[in-house]
């Protein structure tokens, strides 16, 4: 829980630095950023901001997440493991699971006799 919880964490001040710069360039955003994640406990752990027995150790700079799930700029939300796309990125993958994620994604096999434009 304590891993997924840091990255949820850490993914959330990503989320809300792109916030501030797609502020900047053209209008702010009005609606919360969705982050799924596909940790209960984690999520748990960060929309109640009471303080959790098994929490106390880790560090207060990933709480920050808990603000902004309080101020509704991010909503984090429960994704099943099999759907999370991310898991690309983080897990060795059986060829079924890595073409279900690929397609998730967008990414299509270039053809071997190049890329036709």
């Amino acid at each position: 829980m304590e891993s997924e919880y840091i990255a949820v964490s850490d993914t959330c001040r990503e989320a809300v630095w792109l916030r501030r710069i797609v502020g900047e360039l053209d209008k702010p955003l009005e609606t919360a950023t969705p982050l799924l994640c596909d940790n209960e406990s984690s999520i748990s752990l960060a929309q109640n901001p009471e303080a959790h027995k098994r929490s106390k150790h880790i560090d207060v700079r990933y709480h920050f997440i808990r603000e902004q799930v309080a101020k509704k700029v991010i909503v984090v939300s429960y994704i099943n493991t099999k759907d999370q796309l991310a898991d690309i990125l983080t897990k060795a993958l059986d060829f079924e699971s890595q073409t279900k994620i690929m397609n998730g994604l967008g990414i299509r096999k270039i053809p071997e006799d190049g890329i036709r434009v």
